[in-house]
């Protein structure tokens, strides 16, 4: 009975490790950014909606890391509320029909934070662990 117990710990730990923060490397809170001044503070709906480009009311355009990154992946599941392959398949569709294309994407977290220091008018999602510069402005955090 002990150890079956001990199995038993030993496989919820193998599970629940990987979605640990800690062993990413990155911070628990996840930040949404814009390198436009003033556009203030954002909903979760608001986000979704300039990521899915379901509305053009907002000054600026969505900007994400390539696909597999960790970070993407929290902040697609939590904001976007759809799966990687989701939204893939969504995208795909939107090109195929000539509606609009996915945002740029960016192979590391320097590489965008070197694209919005440079350029206004984006909308990024950060690890709480970067260092922002004075031109970003937090406008959505949440912890995961």
């Amino acid at each position: 009975m002990r150890k079956r117990l001990q199995l038993l710990l030993a496989i919820c730990w193998l599970l629940v490790l990987p979605l640990s923060p800690a062993v990413w490397g990155e911070g628990t809170r996840l930040l949404v950014v814009t390198s436009t001044q003033g556009i203030g503070p954002l909903s979760r709906k608001q986000i979704k909606q300039i990521y899915l480009e379901s509305s053009t009311g907002y000054p600026v355009k969505p900007i994400n890391l390539a696909a597999g990154a960790k970070i993407r992946s929290i902040f697609n599941a939590r904001i976007i509320g759809l799966t990687e392959s989701r939204i893939q398949a969504y995208w795909a569709q939107r090109r195929f029909t000539g509606r609009s294309s996915p945002p740029m994407e960016f192979e590391s977290i320097e590489a965008l934070m070197q694209f919005l220091e440079t350029n206004s008018g984006y909308l990024a999602y950060l690890p709480d662990s970067v260092s922002l510069p004075e031109t970003l402005e937090v406008v959505y955090s949440f912890d995961y």
